[in-house]
């Protein structure tokens, strides 16, 4: 399987061409009825069909982060995550995890 190309994944609202290593996802100009993203990957940096089975997924990495952030939470809250190997180690899976819904809902990254 081939290696996805690794983030940061830009998105911006006009088609131009790729100015930066890694990958764009870029959203054109609506002609007509019809509203299109597309993908610039960097062939040196990853791979074009990992990187659309990454967008393919992401719906469900988008719910499974969505499903686990309040149980991760409860667990840190009632500190639970202390008999963990590496305590912090949680705290920054639960911070990583709101940051990426956080950005996949539009927000700051």
């Amino acid at each position: 399987m081939s290696k996805h190309t690794p983030g940061p994944w830009r998105a911006v609202s006009c088609i131009n061409q790729m100015c930066d290593d890694g990958t764009t996802v870029a959203r054109s100009p609506p002609f007509e009825d019809e509203d299109s993203w597309y993908i610039f990957s960097d062939a040196a940096h990853g791979d074009a069909e990992a990187d659309a089975h990454l967008i393919e997924a992401s719906p469900d990495l988008y719910d499974a982060c969505k499903a686990a952030i309040p149980w991760l939470a409860k667990m840190i809250a009632d500190e639970g995550h202390a008999n963990c190997a590496r305590p912090s180690l949680c705290v920054k899976a639960l911070l990583d995890m709101e940051a990426a819904v956080k950005k996949a809902e539009g927000g700051a990254s």
